[in-house]
């Protein structure tokens, strides 16, 4: 989602700064597929994307780095969150770019999956 969407809830900087400094906030990091050899343990797929995935338990967060030049496609599996404080549910997708990161919080138990492509 570009900062220029006239709903633009993925925002460059904002209240995201101060999730490096939390120890509570882990990155995602589980990786379901990748098409890069170094990702060892993830599933191999011929595309520049990478698929990590979690499991939330409801109340968890997690903070997943991007960078303005790429772009990914979020969607809840099961269970409802809040991306950069916009509620999904079962079955949503979002497009996400031009932002350094995104923050997600489980409003319930909840599974999700993300398709990181990469470069823009």
């Amino acid at each position: 989602m570009s900062t220029t969407s006239p709903d633009p809830w993925c925002r460059p900087g904002s209240a995201l700064d101060h999730l490096r400094e939390d120890p509570q906030v882990i990155e995602v990091r589980d990786l379901v597929a990748s098409g890069f050899a170094r990702d060892e343990g993830a599933l191999p797929i011929r595309a520049n994307a990478r698929l990590p995935g979690a499991m939330l338990k409801a109340g968890e967060r997690i903070w997943q780095a991007l960078s303005p030049s790429r772009c990914a496609y979020l969607v809840v599996a099961s269970g409802r969150i809040e991306v950069n404080g916009e509620p999904m549910g079962p079955l949503d997708g979002a497009a996400i770019t031009k932002v350094p990161a995104v923050e997600i919080i489980a409003l319930e138990d909840s599974g999700l999956v993300m398709v990181d492509i990469g470069q823009v």
